[in-house]
């Protein structure tokens, strides 16, 4: 059923022009990398119960460290299907049925989100106020004719937040379509990166990196992720997304992600390991970074290769 939903979703993707890495069937907090004007990063799950607290934390993280959007796409929510043109929320992360991102791509913004189970949009407030107005109703008036306190009015003349069911009579009584489409995948530039380390069951080599890197002048974030550390360089936007590993078995499916991931996102890519692998990616030894003068001097080998 995952899977499906993967294949389709990349399809989907690339159809509408999307560079698309796919990141799936690994240990990483996103399954799709996507960009074309916007950069995504999309977990997805047939049932969206399984997306913890943890999971949002470190999905949302990582596209802030990226300036991405981070996305859950699902098909149900327990036993019930997620309505397509319906925006919900889980733990701070917009979540959306595939139907709902067709639409979106094709140009067709959501106008409907979930907030705790109830199901609003949002209205043109200015239109409302005119509208009342140009039919000679009183803000009590018209909160009476709706059921709603006068506040209730208040409030949706000042925000345009209402409930579906109160905008659909609302309408209805004042015979306009006043719904405003959401534009809900904005990547908020502003959010600082939480850089909580993520230490637990790090291997020494994994902690040896993350110290060598720091001592070069880097910011250094350990991920969930294809990759496992990102080194973004303090004086530049140079950034680098390192894998480190001494397992030879497992790198060849690593390596070809992390080279499309780099590829678009714009970084430069570096694998550091104890042992000779032959690989497609610039190869670091950890003890070679104590020869290394600084975060410059790092990037400037791994470009060259």
């Amino acid at each position: 059923m995952r899977g499906r939903i993967i294949q389709e979703t990349i399809r989907l993707l690339e159809d509408h022009g999307f560079m698309v890495a796919d990141c799936s069937g690994m240990r990483s907090s996103f399954d799709l990398l996507a960009k074309r004007e916007k950069l995504l990063l999309i977990k997805i799950l047939s049932n969206i119960e399984g997306f913890g607290r943890e999971n949002a934390f470190e999905l949302g993280r990582i596209a802030a460290l990226v300036s991405g959007i981070p996305l859950l796409v699902g098909e149900c929510m327990k036993s019930t299907t997620l309505s397509a043109g319906t925006v919900y929320e889980r733990y701070g992360i917009h979540v959306i049925h595939m139907r709902t991102l067709k639409g979106v791509l094709d140009g067709r913004m959501p106008a409907v989100y979930s907030i705790r189970g109830d199901y609003c949009v949002t209205i043109n407030s200015k239109l409302l106020v005119e509208l009342r107005k140009s039919w000679s109703i009183t803000q009590r008036e018209l909160a009476h004719r709706l059921g709603v306190s006068k506040q209730s009015i208040y409030r949706y003349e000042k925000s345009g937040k209402v409930s579906l069911d109160v905008a659909n009579r609302l309408m209805e009584m004042l015979d306009e379509d006043m719904i405003v489409p959401q534009e809900f995948l904005i990547s908020d530039k502003r959010c600082e990166v939480d850089r909580t380390h993520i230490t637990e069951n790090l291997t020494h080599l994994k902690r040896a990196v993350m110290g060598g890197l720091e001592n070069l002048g880097f910011e250094v974030l350990f991920t969930i992720a294809p990759f496992d550390i990102v080194a973004d360089e303090i004086s530049s936007d140079k950034r680098i997304l390192a894998l480190i590993s001494n397992d030879t078995r497992r790198l060849g499916r690593k390596i070809e992600v992390i080279n499309e991931v780099s590829q678009i996102i714009g970084s430069y890519r570096v694998c550091v390991s104890e042992r000779k692998q032959d690989v497609d990616i610039p190869l670091i030894k950890p003890r070679e970074l104590i020869d290394i003068k600084n975060s410059r001097e790092l990037i400037e080998i791994v470009a060259e290769n």
